[in-house]
């Protein structure tokens, strides 16, 4: 069992002085890795103090820039509520404009309206005139032409009574005639 004991002891041993090996090489690279990152971050604050003034230069160039920009902003705010105002007074005005044009339309049309019932009612009145004129002249035409009529009957009968007053003159002017005549005067 000794042996055992002591062959476990040597292991034990072996294995703690590994371990103490690793960890003092692992407690050396952490020191080498803790004095690179602890020199890099001096160089980096060394370097961040260095461009301090810089980065404040910059800054104060930025904060005027940023106020030069709001201040632009801020006119073309006045400028643009300005132009909507103007904007909208054009547009009331235009309203109204067109408004007042619809209105003197409409007043027009109206008139026009109105005058062209007046004329149609004229115009109405005109064609009935016209058609009772036309009544008359027809009425007229009709009582021409039965008196025309009337005319040329008595015009014929009395046309046929002078043929036969003529018919009746000539005959009795021969007879006349040949009575008055000598008898031994016809040679």
């Amino acid at each position: 069992e000794s042996a055992l004991v002591q062959a476990m002891r040597r292991q034990m041993e072996d294995f703690q002085e590994r371990v103490t090996r690793q960890i003092s090489k692992m407690d050396s690279q952490q020191e080498r890795l803790t004095q690179s990152a602890l020199s890099r971050l001096e160089e980096k604050i060394g370097g961040l103090e260095a461009s301090g003034p810089k980065v404040d230069r910059r800054m104060a160039e930025l904060s005027g820039n940023v106020k030069g920009l709001s201040e632009e902003m801020q006119a073309q705010i006045r400028r643009v509520d300005g132009l909507d105002d103007r904007l909208w007074d054009a547009q009331q005005e235009l309203k109204e404009a067109i408004r007042q044009r619809g209105s003197d339309l409409d007043q027009q049309l109206q008139k026009v309206a109105s005058s062209a019932r007046v004329m149609q009612a004229s115009i109405e009145e005109g064609q009935k005139r016209i058609l009772q004129r036309l009544s008359r002249l027809e009425a007229d035409a009709e009582k021409r032409m039965a008196i025309q009529e009337d005319t040329r009957g008595s015009f014929q009968a009395i046309c046929a009574r002078l043929e036969t007053l003529e018919d009746g003159h000539l005959t009795d002017s021969a007879a006349a005639l040949a009575v008055s005549t000598p008898t031994g005067c016809a040679s």
